[in-house]
């Protein structure tokens, strides 16, 4: 298993928690999670196709431009989207109310979506810059 699936599945079992519903940090574990999966999908795809540009701190959103570079806008858009989505519950706010069920469940759903789609794509090969 790789690590994304591993903390979807790990997110997965935070989700199903019966004190999931009402206890707040659990939600906010749930969307470190999730996050922390779709930034490793990504890392996992460069590490495949051009390593130097895998690793590092900070270089997820260069990284999502690289892919939309690369012809997959789509994608890539879907993936920072999610991404800033996610990085925004991952912090307290004025309104520090922790994203619903229902949302958690709907970034769940395009974490798990994304993630074939990340595999195919690193089966393509490497580039050329």
């Amino acid at each position: 298993m790789n690590r994304p699936a591993e903390l979807l599945a790990t997110a997965d079992t935070l989700l199903a928690s019966p004190l999931d519903r009402s206890f707040g940090p659990m939600r906010r574990g749930t969307v470190f999670l999730l996050r922390k999966a779709l930034e490793e999908m990504m890392r996992e795809y460069w590490r495949e196709v051009r390593p130097e540009l895998a690793e590092g701190k900070g270089k997820t959103h260069a990284q999502s431009l690289c892919l939309g570079y690369r012809g997959h806008t789509d994608l890539a858009g879907r993936w920072s989207a999610l991404w800033l989505g996610l990085s925004r519950a991952c912090h307290y706010h004025q309104c520090p109310l922790p994203p619903s069920i229902t949302t958690l469940t709907a970034w769940r759903d395009e974490v798990a979506a994304l993630l074939p789609e990340f595999e195919k794509l690193s089966l393509a090969g490497k580039w050329e810059l």
